[in-house]
């Protein structure tokens, strides 16, 4: 089984030409549970298409207008993201959901459903109150991907320092690659990067900067 992971998103892909030539046709059903993570969603995921998370870095723009260099490296997420699906046979995605990047990978995974209806989102949130300070705009726009999303997964209720990180080595352990919107700096995304390595996962770097991609 495969797993990836995307953007302060993370994306879980999967590896059909593992289990190709397998009659793996037995139905995963996650149910809703109680415990340290919380699944609002049951999903039935078919065995063969179990795939990946990504983890890409959040970028943020402070104005209501997205600039032009915003708007190229959306183009070049949805490439990537489009290249996973059709290369890697990634089929389920998982976004940690921060404000930027995150949410805008999230959008693209179902839009791109018109064309891949096999895919699915999953929304792995560190607390409750992860958006309760953002703007009513944005807040909309947050419930919104979670009301259409195929699964949440909730690390925890309350806040707590370590709760984000809680939540990005959720989605690297569970996943075979990490796509990392990424300029290189020290930052969280840093850690997160490197425990991916650590973890032998294969990490897909999108430069914001200069929009190159690195594959390790």
């Amino acid at each position: 089984m495969m797993i990836c992971g995307l953007c302060y998103f993370l994306v879980h892909i999967s590896r059909r030409m593992l289990y190709y030539g397998l009659a793996l046709y037995t139905m995963l059903l996650i149910h809703i549970y109680e415990g340290e993570y919380n699944v609002r969603k049951d999903t039935a995921i078919h065995q063969k298409e179990i795939c990946g998370w990504i983890e890409v870095r959040l970028y943020r723009t402070q104005t209501t207008k997205p600039s032009i260099p915003c708007l190229r490296l959306k183009v070049e997420l949805r490439k990537l993201i489009v290249q996973m699906i059709e290369q890697k046979n990634v089929t389920h995605f998982i976004s940690g959901m921060a404000l930027g990047i995150d949410t805008y990978a999230a959008e693209m995974v179902l839009d791109l459903k018109t064309d891949f209806p096999f895919t699915t989102l999953e929304c792995a949130l560190p607390c409750e109150t992860q958006a309760a300070k953002w703007s009513e705009r944005y807040r909309n726009r947050y419930f919104e991907i979670v009301e259409r999303c195929d699964k949440e997964t909730m690390l925890q209720r309350h806040y707590s320092s370590d709760c984000m990180q809680k939540r990005n080595r959720y989605m690297v352990e569970n996943a075979d690659f990490v796509l990392a919107v990424w300029d290189g700096s020290p930052s969280g995304t840093c850690m997160t990067v490197t425990y991916a390595h650590s973890l032998g996962k294969s990490v897909w770097t999108l430069d914001p900067n200069t929009l190159s991609v690195t594959i390790e």
